[in-house]
């Protein structure tokens, strides 16, 4: 006895109505991919914006025999001088010690006034003899947060807040004297290969931002806001705010998160205060032409935080990281004459009760702020698009062109979710195929090259279903259009059928 059909939900259909439920889902499911890829960004924050023109080249070849030379020195004795000052500090310390507590005592001067003026001079070495800044620094707010587009601006912030920040925990292995002044400033250290990471370095930044925090306020008493909010509040928002407190601490718990009051615990008044957090929540580095999505590390407190925003005005070199080498970066930025960096502080930011509660909230609120503030747009590309990007550059034979492999990740993720997990093994085993796949190395797969890849026939169903995937017309499929597709025929193991309902509601 054969089996009654059932729809989605699982009640039992007719064959008729059955069908016309898979055309509906169909017309959404396409309706979704293709407002999705349309929406995607063409931005991409990942290049690098001035290469090497006549100009350039012939002013590189004056400047390194003469002025890099005299820069490299400079800097050489700045390290040199700054690590014979930190290794006094540190004399008998261990690494545990640092990690646990700030320095105190007469060896805090180091942190306080030797690295930040260590911090300065390197950045002169590096031609950035003025800063402009607009705005100030203000006392209240434990966390900074700054958008991160070279690694100049982490020495500024230092110099300005003597800052904590977050670090691969390989730096403190490094050689002296860059282990040495590495484990100086007491960064919060991240192993990437440690599963309990990502809750450590939570944990410490609440930690060391609490500290900063509890002893502010210790001395500038303010008034309670959540006090105030409480007295406006009826029954239904009390009880709603339980349930969404209650929420949040579970979720909390299942990342092993350390409630406020848990840390509270750990950091007593008479402790060694740390100094503020900086963070810079792009988690990687952008060309500055738009701002990325920010993770949320630097939200879970739910403390007030300083944007800061910082740009590098340029003429004949733009000092940002993006899609360049580090030393390369330093050789050509020691090459010009000078180097511009504009730093703005912006007012602090305090978080609302929701904000408080939900950290992707309270973060994607401070980038929209930022923003705002610099008149730039905002993308939801992340660091997995560089991961895609280094490696469809390293594992390519036939020079892949990697910007092709910048498809704003976040944003694909959250549509495409229910379909597919794009975690990044995913993407970078769609990456794979994609690129076995594109013979040619142009960055996009033609019809011939997806029957090829694929071992399809050469027919009417092929054909309409390439021109699905094509939205864009063009008669090439990108990498987006090609992870949007799979996502889409998951669950469509007929490919004729899906071909003939896409005709039937006119898309095909």
């Amino acid at each position: 006895m054969e089996e009654p059909l059932a729809d989605a939900d699982g009640n039992a259909v007719g064959e008729e109505e059955l069908h016309e439920e898979r055309k509906r889902r169909l017309l959404r499911e396409s309706a979704r991919a293709d407002l999705l890829l349309r929406r995607l960004s063409t931005i991409n924050p990942f290049v690098h914006r001035t290469p090497v023109t006549l100009a350039e080249a012939l002013k590189m070849c004056l400047t390194s025999w003469t002025l890099v030379p005299l820069r490299v020195l400079c800097l050489a004795g700045v390290v040199c001088t700054t690590a014979i000052t930190a290794k006094l500090a540190l004399f008998g310390t261990n690494h545990q010690d640092l990690l646990a507590r700030p320095l105190s005592g007469w060896r805090a001067l180091v942190p306080r006034f030797a690295l930040p003026l260590a911090a300065r001079l390197v950045l002169y070495c590096f031609g950035f003899h003025y800063v402009k800044t607009i705005g100030k620094p203000s006392p209240v707010a434990p966390i900074v947060v700054s958008n991160h587009p070279s690694m100049f601006e982490p020495l500024w912030l230092y110099y300005v807040f003597h800052a904590s920040m977050v670090g691969k925990a390989e730096l403190a292995a490094l050689p002296d004297p860059f282990g040495l002044l590495a484990r100086a400033v007491q960064p919060i250290f991240v192993a990437r290969d440690n599963p309990t990471s990502r809750r450590d370095t939570v944990n410490d930044i609440s930690r060391r931002a609490l500290s900063y925090h509890r002893a502010y306020t210790a001395a500038h008493p303010v008034l309670n806001d959540d006090q105030e909010e409480d007295e406006d509040e009826d029954e239904d928002d009390v009880q709603q705010n339980h349930e969404e407190e209650e929420k949040g601490r579970i979720e909390k718990e299942q990342i092993g998160i350390e409630e406020e009051g848990e840390a509270d615990d750990k950091v007593p008044i008479t402790a060694p205060v740390w100094p503020r957090v900086a963070l810079f929540p792009e988690g990687t580095n952008t060309n500055g032409s738009c701002l990325i999505s920010f993770r949320i590390g630097a939200f879970i407190p739910g403390l007030p935080v300083q944007p800061v925003v910082v740009s590098y005005p340029y003429a004949f070199f733009d000092p940002s990281a993006a899609g360049i080498s580090a030393l390369w970066l330093c050789f050509r930025a020691m090459c010009q004459f000078h180097n511009f960096m504009t730093v703005t502080y912006l007012p602090v930011y305090y978080p609302n009760r929701k904000e408080r509660r939900d950290p992707k909230l309270f973060a994607r609120n401070v980038r929209r702020y930022m923003a705002r503030m610099m008149s730039l747009p905002t993308t939801e590309h992340s660091y997995d698009d560089v991961a895609l990007q280094i490696a469809a550059t390293k594992n390519s034979k036939q020079h892949f062109p990697g910007a092709k492999a910048v498809i704003e990740v976040v944003k694909m993720q959250e549509e495409l979710s229910e379909y597919m997990d794009l975690s990044r093994e995913t993407l970078m085993k769609c990456l794979a195929k994609f690129m076995e796949m594109d013979v040619d190395a142009s960055g996009e797969i033609s019809f011939s090259e997806f029957l090829e890849g694929l071992s399809l026939p050469n027919n009417t169903v092929t054909r309409r279903l390439f021109a699905r995937l094509d939205v864009d017309g063009n008669g090439q499929l990108d990498l987006r259009e090609f992870i949007t597709g799979m996502a889409m025929l998951t669950g469509h193991s007929d490919l004729t059928e899906y071909v003939q309902l896409l005709h039937e509601i006119g898309i095909q």
